[in-house]
């Protein structure tokens, strides 16, 4: 946490500090200047170390002169070595919505410094002496009184102003839109990109309060990327997700399992999309458990998941979107995908329409021609990761059991036949693909209901069916060949 003076920690956080502290979750407070202007300095620092004590929480004071903190290339190195020593998984700072200009200057000067340490952990506004923009509500009831007494510890502060009323009403107004039995609030604004300029970010906020009067027409998708050791494919998957139509409100994750560093790659993207968080996991734990990591970070209200070497055209999200607004009853829906080989020629192409008898059998979806509903990862939907492949198909039987598959027939992504990254499953000559398949068929086995048996029967003697008469005609085209020749 990055506090401008020693007490707007608490004055803003208190709550959320208390509650994170009772978890034993490491804090390091970051102070930036040492509060001259407010009293004085050392007492006020040692206040700050009392609070820390308290919190068990790191002090760092860079003691920055009082009202002098100012958007400079080596304050934003020192914040940038700061970040990259601690590896904090979040940051907080102040709202650039704040009154005073050292609140403001701290915002800049940290926003600019996560930037250059190319940060990919969640951030975090807070507000101290008024509401600012707010996205995230915290409940702290509970702990409302922990929060008075870190206050009560800033004696030397208390008799300036009347601060702990003044920041109980700002709680207590926060409860505004939450359920009547939640007394005190403190309110986050959370970044979702903070690639993108902070000037330029808020803008968007506020036009979006008045422009965007209808937001489930525009809702949040989220594309979830898996990738190991091929940067230059999953190069290629960024773009295409940069090219995409509608991508204003694209949340982008991509996890990296076990692979090179990526970061070179994901920079050049963080700009382009809502929210770009890259997922660096040490050593590989395989396909499933990288894409339900990757779920655990989507934020949109519909998710579409990619592998480094797929592709999707420009109007691929356009597509799902233009049926969803048409019918909003819509939760699972997929596309028709083109298979390439390495030289670019067509292999063959998924657009048929979905069939449960037909999926309890095989696959026929490849994974990025879904886009879903982040319904099913709240009730629970995950990827089993005791599968090492067919871990998408799984993924689907579990969904169609849930809602309905809608199949809209056109070629909107390409699925590319190369390479053997443990990320892709495009690995035919590397292993039985039977084998998997025999696996998934056996998982689900005895799990069929007798209704979902009959669609199996009925898919079957389809086939059987479709067999015979395609054998039929061989043999009657065969016949009127040997009657024309004789």
């Amino acid at each position: 946490m990055f506090a401008p003076h020693p007490d707007d920690e608490v004055f803003s956080m208190g709550g959320v500090l208390s509650q994170a502290a009772s978890r034993g979750q490491s804090i390091t407070i970051v102070y930036m200047t040492n509060g001259e202007l407010g009293g004085d300095a050392d007492t006020r620092i040692a206040e700050a170390h009392s609070v820390c004590e308290v919190l068990n929480a790191k002090a760092h004071f860079l003691n920055i002169p009082d009202s002098s903190v100012k958007a400079t290339h080596a304050l934003f190195l020192i914040i940038k070595k700061l970040v990259v020593d601690l590896k904090p998984d979040n940051v907080f700072l102040p709202s650039p919505q704040e009154y005073h200009a050292d609140h403001r200057g701290t915002a800049a000067c940290v926003w600019r410094g996560l930037q250059e340490a190319k940060f990919s952990g969640d951030a975090y506004c807070y507000e101290i002496s008024r509401q600012c923009e707010c996205n995230t509500l915290i409940d702290i009831s509970t702990v409302m009184e922990s929060k008075k007494a870190l206050c009560d510890l800033y004696a030397s502060q208390l008799t300036e102003n009347n601060y702990t009323d003044v920041i109980k009403s700002i709680n207590k107004a926060r409860t505004y839109t939450l359920p009547a039995g939640i007394e005190y609030a403190e309110g986050l604004l959370k970044i979702n990109n903070i690639y993108q300029n902070p000037k330029g970010y808020f803008k968007n906020i506020h036009e979006n309060a008045f422009f965007d009067t209808l937001p489930y027409e525009s809702p949040v998708i989220s594309y979830l990327v898996r990738t190991k050791n091929r940067p230059e494919l999953l190069d290629r998957c960024l773009a295409s997700l940069a090219n995409q139509a509608y991508k204003s409100k694209l949340d982008v994750v991509v996890v990296n399992d076990g692979g090179v560093d990526i970061d070179e790659v994901c920079i050049a993207y963080r700009t382009h999309f809502n929210r770009l968080k890259l997922v660096d996991i040490p050593e590989s734990i395989g396909r499933a458990a990288a894409a339900n990591t990757a779920l655990s970070h989507a934020e949109g209200q519909f998710v579409n998941f990619l592998d480094d070497d797929d592709e999707i055209d420009t109007n691929h999200t356009q597509v799902f979107l233009n049926q969803w607004r048409r019918d909003n009853s819509i939760e699972i829906l997929y596309r028709g995908v083109r298979v390439l080989r390495a030289n670019g020629e067509l292999m063959q192409t998924y657009n048929e329409q979905f069939s449960r008898g037909r999926m309890m059998m095989n696959n026929f979806i490849p994974i990025h021609a879904v886009t879903f509903s982040r319904k099913f990862i709240d009730i629970g939907c995950r990827f089993d990761d005791g599968l090492k492949s067919m871990e998408d198909w799984d993924f689907w039987i579990q969904l169609s059991r849930l809602a309905e598959f809608r199949h809209i027939p056109k070629i909107t992504a390409t699925y590319h036949m190369v390479g053997s990254s443990a990320a892709s499953p495009h690995m035919q000559g590397l292993y039985d693909p039977q084998s998997h398949v025999n696996t998934v068929r056996e998982k689900w086995l005895p799990k069929w209901t007798a209704v979902e048996l009959g669609l199996m029967t009925s898919f079957l003697q389809q086939q059987n069916e479709q067999r015979f008469n395609a054998e039929l005609e061989d043999a009657r085209q065969s016949m009127m060949r040997t009657l024309t020749d004789g």
